[in-house]
């Protein structure tokens, strides 16, 4: 099995997502990636997390348009916790481990359509 790396270039070679999506998803992801750590800080509670990952929920569908499936799919396998959180399938809230995944993700996604 390929490495997350791998599928990841994988993915940009097929993608070709307008930038100002990239943005605005790289925006909230930044904005969620802050309200973790001021979860990690005691400064946020389960509902400031569970409202970031609702966002993060949200940010992630938007992508769909510009990814392959079946590459996406390959990556889910490898990543299967977070594919629940993202899809919002989990019946567990969201931890703050979860959300800085799922922001980490989303940023490494923007960033190489930016740059590719």
């Amino acid at each position: 099995m390929e490495t997350f790396k791998q599928y990841h270039n994988q993915i940009l070679s097929e993608m070709s997502a307008p930038a100002r999506v990239a943005n605005d998803i790289l925006s909230r992801a930044r904005d969620a990636s802050d309200t973790a750590r001021q979860a990690r800080r005691g400064r946020a509670g389960q509902e400031e997390i569970n409202a970031a990952m609702k966002d993060m929920v949200n940010a992630h569908k938007s992508l769909d348009q510009y990814s392959s499936h079946e590459l996406k799919d390959k990556i889910v396998d490898k990543y299967n916790e977070l594919k629940a959180m993202l899809q919002g399938e989990s019946n567990e809230d969201p931890t703050v481990q979860h959300l800085e995944d799922c922001v980490q993700y989303i940023q490494t996604l923007c960033d190489d359509i930016l740059a590719g």
